[in-house]
Parts: structure tokens; C-alpha cells; sequence
């Protein structure tokens, strides 16, 4: 008993702390970045250009897609997939530049996928799994969320570093 207690213990100190984020899809976000739950990327424009990386063997193309500030994730594992707001399908390139701007100061959901010789991927979605000392946590199938700016840092010509005029 005091050796299980022992490892358990030690355990507990060499993992405290731990965060593992694994992705789904064949797709991984480069910009903006990971966008956790409660703490969602904050970018610079209402029309931002998203990027990603694909794992998809040529040839292929991908659909892109923001979901207004969705309560369950992209799989529609909790209340069914809901429709999105924005959606571009047969991107030839792993990049978009959103054509319309987005609102002000906004939490939002978006997503990529592939197409490749007629199968079409999974949305690319994000696992974490969460352990430091006495707390674990995890969840599954998370979107990639983000936060648009009150004003358009890039048309306002404001430096996002310094908040001065540019």
C-alpha cells in the first residue's frame, strides 16, 4: 500500500502540469493560433486571412468555415452542427482571406478540411487532455476559437504592439 502511494505521489509530480493537445483532421492551424474555449486567439482585422497546414496528398482542396460563437464543438457532438456563418469550398491553397468582414469584438469557430481524389476529411478539430497536481481535465473535438478587435487594428493604422499610431 505505501509503495502504490509512493508512485502515485511521484506520479503526480513528474506529470503536474501537463498539456497535451492532439488534432483531428488532416489539417493544423498556423494562424491564427490555437484558440482555447475560455481563452479564444485575439487577432488584429475583421478580415483576417487564415492559415493551415495539410497533411492531404495533392491534388487537393479544402473547405473553410467560421461558426458564429458556437456552445458545442464542430462535430456537433453536444447540439448538432450548427450552420455556418461564413463557408468557401474547393480552395485550392491551405489559406483564406475572409471576402467579408466579420463583426466587432466577437468570439468566433472556424475550421478546415480537405478534399482529396472524392473523400472528404474530418473538420480539423483539437483533443486536450489537462494534468497538473490534484486537477486533471480534458476534452475532446474543440473548435479553434477566436476573437475579433473592437476596431480594425490594420485599417484604424495602429502598431497592435505598441497601441500608437502608426
Amino acid at each position: 500500500m505505501k509503495r502504490l502511494i509512493v508512485v502515485m505521489l511521484m506520479s503526480l509530480v513528474f506529470l503536474g502540469g501537463c498539456i497535451l493537445k492532439t488534432h483531428n483532421g488532416n489539417t493544423i492551424p498556423i494562424y491564427p493560433e490555437i484558440g482555447y474555449t475560455n481563452r479564444p486567439a485575439i487577432i488584429e482585422t475583421l478580415t483576417p486571412t487564415f492559415r493551415w497546414e495539410s497533411e492531404a496528398k495533392a491534388p487537393c482542396t479544402y473547405d473553410f468555415a467560421i461558426w458564429d460563437n458556437v456552445d458545442v464543438n464542430v462535430t456537433g457532438a453536444s447540439l448538432g452542427l450548427k450552420r455556418p456563418i461564413y463557408y468557401k469550398e474547393a480552395l485550392p491553397q491551405p489559406e483564406h482571406k475572409v471576402e467579408i468582414p466579420l463583426a466587432p469584438n466577437t468570439v468566433y469557430a472556424w475550421s478546415a478540411r480537405s478534399r482529396s481524389e472524392g473523400k472528404v476529411s474530418a473538420w480539423m478539430t483539437y483533443n486536450y487532455y489537462f494534468n497538473a497536481v490534484l486537477v486533471v481535465g480534458w476534452g475532446k473535438n474543440w473548435s479553434y476559437r477566436f476573437k475579433t478587435p473592437e476596431i480594425d487594428i490594420k485599417d484604424a493604422g495602429v502598431d497592435m504592439k505598441t497601441g500608437q499610431a502608426k
